[in-house]
């Protein structure tokens, strides 16, 4: 190192020139960081530093479309079935009272299904199981916070993405944190499917996203 008043030879520990007496003075800038700033400048660090924010930004992004996703199906879901009910109720007349014509006539019958272990696949992949709770079904309660096991003559399960794909988890207050879930739960009524508009389903479709 040189003092840089009269170039005179010095030792690293020098904190005074020997030679003019003026105080030494060293670079501001520690040896990493000197480091950083030519890597920066040859773009060495261009493709670490997108590593680092891709992995912090792509699963955020990912979470956020499959929310969008279930919400587009939960939605698609509750129309379809109520277009269904709608269309049998208009061609028939009729509101069934037997939970199976519920479910073969004012369902199955209105919707493009196919068959699967305990329920119905959708044409876009949307997957049903019915879990039957009462043989009679009644219409659905006009006041909406009384939807539910207690009315309702059974629960239909929807998975957004099929029942043998991930992730496999009911809608609930930590999976809504975590944004990962993929299953909802509606009601089967003789006239409609509904949820209980206390429930996070409810909350999830009508909540602006």
């Amino acid at each position: 190192m040189k003092c840089k008043f009269c170039g005179v030879e010095l030792n690293d520990n020098d904190k005074v020139c020997s030679a003019c007496g003026k105080q030494v003075k060293k670079d501001k800038f520690p040896t990493w960081a000197i480091v950083l700033m030519v890597l920066s400048g040859c773009g060495c660090l261009t493709l670490p530093i997108v590593g680092v924010v891709a992995a912090l930004t792509i699963p955020t992004l990912v979470a956020n479309t499959d929310m969008a996703r279930n919400n587009m199906i939960l939605r698609k879901t509750y129309n379809t079935f109520g277009q269904a009910y709608l269309m049998e109720n208009a061609i028939t007349g009729k509101y069934y009272s037997d939970v199976n014509d519920v479910w073969e006539k004012s369902i199955k019958s209105r919707v493009n299904y196919s068959d699967i272990d305990g329920g119905i696949k959708l044409a876009d992949g949307t997957e049903l199981k019915i879990e039957k709770i009462r043989n009679k079904c009644t219409l659905a309660p006009q006041d909406q916070s009384k939807i539910g096991e207690e009315s309702a003559c059974a629960k239909i399960i929807i998975d957004a993405n099929g029942f043998d794909k991930k992730p496999n988890v009911h809608l609930s207050s930590e999976s809504y944190k975590k944004k990962s879930f993929d299953r909802f739960t509606m009601w089967m009524y003789s006239d409609k499917i509904q949820m209980s508009n206390k429930s996070l389903e409810y909350y999830y479709m009508t909540k602006k996203h």
